[in-house]
């Protein structure tokens, strides 16, 4: 068995394969279950929203289109072997330019890091997607950040493509961010409905 799998609940077979899963995984396997969160015909009118909205933006003095390919980064720093709260090259944000915990900007970029970077582990979910989501939040909220607070933001948005391309990932990535930003891990997890 690979090392992420997804099965959405639908009836007793599913529910089987869960309890096969379970007994055969190791010890210190990690198992969640979430509600999902929205359907397929809301997926889809939400990306077309998207899409309107990002014909319209621009990505860091960039426009982008659906047919753009998101880049990736072999090197990235974001690795599970990052410690939290380091950089891994000169290009990443310096962590001793902390934030209080009441800055307004930190709280943006916890709420990013919170919205796109568990997204990006589910492989569910398309790479035009996470690209979509990204604009979105370039255009409201990531553009009144100072230009420190963007290249944390860029940083983000660089690791969301590296979680993409690796979802075993996300954990490393989650610690490295919480350190960065001075917050829980499960601050950067993703959002329970309710």
């Amino acid at each position: 068995m690979s090392t992420r799998q997804t099965v959405t609940i639908q009836g007793p077979e599913d529910r089987q394969r869960i309890a096969t899963w379970a007994r055969n995984v190791e010890a210190g396997t990690v198992v969640t279950f979430r509600k999902k969160s929205r359907s397929t015909e809301q997926n889809a009118k939400l990306h077309a929203m998207l899409g309107e909205v990002s014909a319209q933006v621009e990505w860091y003095g960039t426009k982008l289109d659906a047919e753009d390919s998101a880049p990736t980064s072999p090197a990235s720093p974001h690795t599970d072997a990052s410690p939290a709260g380091t950089s891994g090259t000169a290009g990443d944000p310096d962590p001793s330019s902390g934030s209080p915990a009441n800055d307004p900007e930190r709280d943006i970029l916890i709420r990013y890091a919170r919205d796109v970077l568990p997204m990006a582990a589910d492989t569910s979910v398309s790479l035009l997607a996470l690209k979509e989501v990204e604009k979105e939040w370039a255009a409201y909220e990531l553009s009144k950040l100072s230009d420190a607070g963007k290249a944390k933001a860029r940083a983000i948005s660089e690791s969301m493509r590296a979680v993409a391309n690796d979802p075993a990932r996300l954990d490393g990535v989650l610690q490295h961010y919480a350190g960065l930003l001075e917050c829980a891990v499960e601050e950067l997890r993703e959002k329970v409905d309710g």
